[in-house]
């Protein structure tokens, strides 16, 4: 049981730690294009659950499935890119407050 917990623990930490700490890293760059190919690395991985939905059942219940997957399958694709913008929006406002100190000299 302790083995498996700790071996949880270690795939829970690559899973969602390792992949966060990357994209403040990449976000942080001078071009936004490396900060966006987790987020939409992580979207294209979700597609596969939700492409693979077995269609049984009515119609709106394999979309209610297809749309409930979609959504759980993009937890990550939201967390990524909520710390995308959060380091966007922080990287330009110290770039906007560098040009305001440069113009102040």
């Amino acid at each position: 049981m302790e083995v498996a917990s700790r071996t949880l623990l270690i795939v829970l930490f690559f899973l969602w730690v390792v992949p966060a700490v990357l994209e403040v890293f990449l976000a942080r760059t001078r071009s936004p294009i490396p900060g966006l190919v987790l987020p939409v690395l992580s979207f294209l991985l979700s597609l596969i659950p939700v492409l693979s939905v077995a269609a049984y059942g009515g119609i709106w219940q394999v979309i209610g499935t297809m749309v409930m997957t979609l959504l759980i399958g993009n937890i990550m694709t939201m967390i990524l890119l909520a710390i995308f913008f959060a380091v966007r929006h922080s990287r330009k406002k110290k770039s906007e407050m560098e040009k305001m100190n440069i113009q102040d000299l």
